[in-house]
């Protein structure tokens, strides 16, 4: 990972663990990476990989200074997803 880590209090209120997350954010899975655009005044970014226990899973994450700051994690379903890469194949 190119910054270091930093973890919202909220980070992993969908039962996604740490590790999880940091399985997604390193590339090893992920597949699809969506610029969320400005939200709260932040640059947004949706990662989405594989997770060994919630099937597919969202990282959100925001760029503090070094530090890469993971907003929240949680499960999505393919449905959505095939949404999502449909959206973002579009811009």
């Amino acid at each position: 990972m190119p910054f270091e880590l930093e973890w919202s209090e909220h980070a992993t209120d969908h039962g996604i663990s740490r590790a999880e997350s940091e399985r997604v954010l390193e590339g090893r899975d992920a597949n699809l990476l969506l610029d969320l655009g400005l939200q709260k005044g932040e640059r947004r970014y949706a990662f989405v990989g594989p997770s060994a226990t919630q099937g597919i899973i969202v990282v959100i994450t925001t760029v503090r200074g070094e530090r890469q700051r993971v907003i929240s994690a949680y499960p999505i379903d393919r449905g959505r997803y095939y949404r999502a890469y449909q959206e973002w194949s579009k811009r």
